[in-house]
């Protein structure tokens, strides 16, 4: 009885075994501190496929390692399936080697990065991702320094190519979801942030995009079940109660709106949005001095917000204080023209969930206090360009 179908099969099994062996190993060399167990037992998974590989040629080619009897073959074959294993375990070697110093390359960016040598880190990663196009960590840094540089479509673009690398990446889900909502793709952008959701259910950022994203669809009653879920999971984030605020306050739920800002600023008083938001549902439930007492903490905590300043305007004009709340709609304008003169230089705003719609909406809303409407009309059209 031939044996010879039977090592063809085993030959050809532990092939496509090492194969698949070698790409996990690939995959996981980026991140070997986090998954040291996993590459390990991966790499032995490799060195036994293509050992197996190796003595299934012999088997066939000698007849007398494992079952005596089989009609006897060149030993040359033997000798090739040695020099095959030698070869891949040789390569192997030499990736392991570049996924090394690639991940150094990518440490160094980094430590350039936060030290604020932003081209330096540019250049370097540049260089590095030349040799090593699909390296994870490289990709993640590029993304890092166009952010920072508020080039968002070019860092979705490498966003895009790290998600080929890493498909299922939860930081590159992210990523990509935090950047499309940056664009005002806020309907692409719940996408990623769902996917991130559905595996880390508990995930603050992931949670916060959603929530924003749905908010500026004008999907409120979605919005507001997301902030419910969130909550439940998540109960004592502050951020969170002052979204639902946010939400509450568009559907104009006024009391249930103040409500959910106290409970954010009980547990994080430095908040300085929730107190915007909880002076605008004061105003509009037309309690002027309380909501001119929680105003003067947004400006206070957050002197670089417009909206702010806005909200202080809109406020002291409640309160028929002309003066005063036309000099809080100019420092408005003020902030928001230093921003944009120095925006090269600064990371992205929309990192906290602004964006450039949120400034032009702002900026509409300053211009309209001040009574100059043309300026104003078009202001909101370009709001309206920028969420189309």
């Amino acid at each position: 009885m031939s044996f010879t179908p039977f090592w063809l099969c085993w030959i050809a099994m532990c092939i496509l075994f090492g194969v698949s062996r070698a790409q996990r190993v690939r995959h996981l060399l980026p991140f070997s501190k986090q998954y040291r167990p996993q590459l390990a037992w991966s790499l032995v998974e490799f060195l036994l496929a293509w050992g197996g590989a190796a003595i299934g040629v012999g088997q066939l080619g000698t007849g007398n390692w494992l079952v005596p009897g089989l009609a006897e073959g060149p030993a040359l074959l033997v000798v090739a399936a040695t020099l095959a294993v030698a070869l891949a375990a040789l390569r192997l070697a030499v990736s392991i080697a570049r996924a090394r110093l690639a991940e150094r390359t990518a440490r160094r960016a980094y430590a350039l990065y936060q030290a604020g040598q932003v081209d330096k880190a540019d250049t370097l990663v540049e260089r590095a991702l030349a040799r090593y196009p699909r390296h994870l960590r490289l990709l993640m840094a590029k993304i890092a320094i166009l952010t920072n540089q508020r080039r968002v479509e070019d860092a979705l673009a490498v966003v895009q190519r790290a998600t080929k690398v890493a498909p299922n990446s939860l930081p590159v889900m992210q990523l990509q979801g935090i950047l499309l909502f940056g664009l005002g793709k806020y309907a692409r952008a719940l996408s990623p942030l769902n996917r991130v959701l559905a595996r880390t259910p508990d995930d603050q950022v992931a949670w916060r995009y959603k929530i924003l994203s749905l908010e500026r669809l004008g999907r409120s009653d979605e919005a507001l079940t997301s902030c419910e879920r969130a909550l439940a999971r998540l109960p004592d984030v502050a951020e969170l109660w002052a979204l639902k605020g946010v939400v509450l306050l568009g559907r104009e739920r006024l009391a249930e709106a103040l409500g959910a800002c106290e409970c954010a600023l009980q547990l994080d008083a430095s908040l300085a949005w929730a107190w915007n938001n909880k002076a605008s549902a004061l105003n509009n439930l037309q309690r002027h001095e309380e909501a001119l007492t929680a105003i003067d903490e947004a400006p206070r905590l957050s002197p670089r917000s417009p909206s702010a300043w806005l909200n202080m305007a809109e406020v002291l004009t409640a309160q028929q204080q002309s003066e005063e709340a036309h000099a809080a709609a100019e420092q408005s304008l003020a902030v928001l023209d230093e921003e944009w003169s120095r925006r090269a230089q600064t990371a992205a705003k929309w990192v906290d969930g602004w964006t450039e719609s949120d400034e032009w909406q702002v900026r509409a809303g300053a211009l309209r206090l001040l009574g100059r409407e043309a300026e104003a009309a078009e202001a909101a059209t370009r709001v309206q360009e920028l969420r189309a």
